[in-house]
């Protein structure tokens, strides 16, 4: 059964998953153990940072009819940053017989069609194109996950991290997931797992798969990425690149040890009290520090990432979002062709909290993560 495998490193066809994404953000850095940048040494003239736009943050897929969301602006900042805007903003929606936006940035769908909504603020304006489709439910990208590790993974830990994981999907992309079925598999290839779950007749096609996984590499990189092919009469409802016939896979370890600091190349077993293996950017000699959980390095405590919950989540939706990528690794945010296709300085490309804001994928994957037949002009 033809499959596409993505990961990190460089496995053959496999594309990095979230940890190893970071490793391209400074020359050197190894899997997971990143920290921001360093400012500018003394004797380096700093500009001022300025106010130079306004941009509004809210879904850019469609959205249902009787949903809300709640959008928000921000200032667009002369270093390529955001600054959020918490108050002073007017919203307006061009058709408010589609959606209604309150003066707080409520919007409201009413029916189907399309609405673009205007944020003004001070002497900068604005615009969001929303578009309201029939059937919420139609939209739902279906999820199943299926256990196949060693251990049992307790049910409101995992309902937790797809929580967040559906949170930080919807933010990024207007769509949500659905949990249409949990339950445990026998440890396997992704791909034989997926034929076995088909097998067993589901209680509702699934367009993606979550695998808790143990294979050797989920475990060195956190996760990674397959589009499966499957047979008719599947189609998924959210199209990959390569076809609807594709179903969704991403395989992750689930106690993977973002920023460990310590440990074998396994992560599991501590071997030193100091950096070693590559961990902590290849600075071999860190003290280690325990976080209450495991040792990690001592730069990443206030990392986005150094919160479990939001590195699973994470790492969950970038594997989903490879399949609608268009260029393999290269969807990745640092890379050379992200950095070019975004329209990024070499700054930004580099700016390791705006790497994880958009969970390791280039800005522009994720408008491809839409449902068949919704608009999109960013759809190649």
């Amino acid at each position: 059964m033809a499959s596409r495998l993505t990961s990190l490193r460089a496995f053959r066809g496999r594309h990095l998953t979230i940890a190893a994404v970071l490793a391209f953000l400074t020359v050197g850095l190894s899997c997971d153990d990143k920290s921001a940048p360093t400012a500018p040494t003394t004797g380096t003239p700093v500009a001022p940072v300025t106010s130079v736009g306004l941009k509004i943050l809210g879904p850019t897929a469609s959205i249902g009819v009787s949903q809300t969301v709640f959008l928000r602006a921000a200032e667009l900042m002369s270093n390529g940053g955001t600054h959020p805007v918490e108050g002073g903003v007017v919203w307006s929606s061009s058709s408010p017989e589609v959606a209604t936006v309150s003066a707080t940035g409520s919007l409201v769908a009413l029916t189907p069609g399309t609405t673009i909504v205007t944020a003004s603020y001070i002497a900068y304006t604005a615009t969001l194109t929303i578009r309201v489709a029939a059937n919420w439910a139609d939209l739902d990208f279906r999820v199943a996950i299926l256990n196949a590790s060693s251990s049992a993974k307790p049910t409101a830990d995992v309902m937790r991290v797809f929580d967040v994981a559906n949170g930080l999907l919807f933010e990024r992309t207007g769509a949500r997931m659905r949990l249409i079925d949990m339950r445990d598999a026998l440890p396997d290839t992704p791909s034989r797992i997926a034929t076995i779950y088909f097998e067993s007749s589901p209680p509702e096609q699934p367009d993606g798969l979550i695998i808790w996984s143990e294979d050797a590499t989920a475990v060195s990189f956190g996760g990674y990425s397959q589009a499966i092919l499957r047979p008719a009469p599947f189609s998924n409802r959210f199209p990959a690149t390569s076809g609807s016939n594709r179903l969704f896979v991403s395989s992750i370890h689930y106690e993977h040890k973002y920023g460990r600091c310590g440990y074998d190349t396994t992560g599991g077993i501590r071997i030193s009290d100091k950096s070693a293996n590559g961990e902590c950017r290849n600075r071999s000699g860190l003290m280690c520090v325990d976080n209450g959980r495991f040792w990690e390095c001592p730069d990443v405590r206030d990392n986005l990432y150094a919160q479990p919950d939001v590195f699973l989540a994470s790492t969950i939706v970038h594997e989903f979002m490879h399949p609608v990528g268009l260029a393999g690794n290269d969807d990745h945010y640092s890379t050379s062709t992200c950095i070019a296709r975004a329209g990024m300085t070499p700054s930004q490309g580099s700016d390791l909290a705006r790497s994880q804001w958009h969970m390791g994928m280039c800005p522009d994957v994720f408008l491809r993560f839409r449902p068949a037949g919704v608009p999109n002009v960013n759809r190649r």
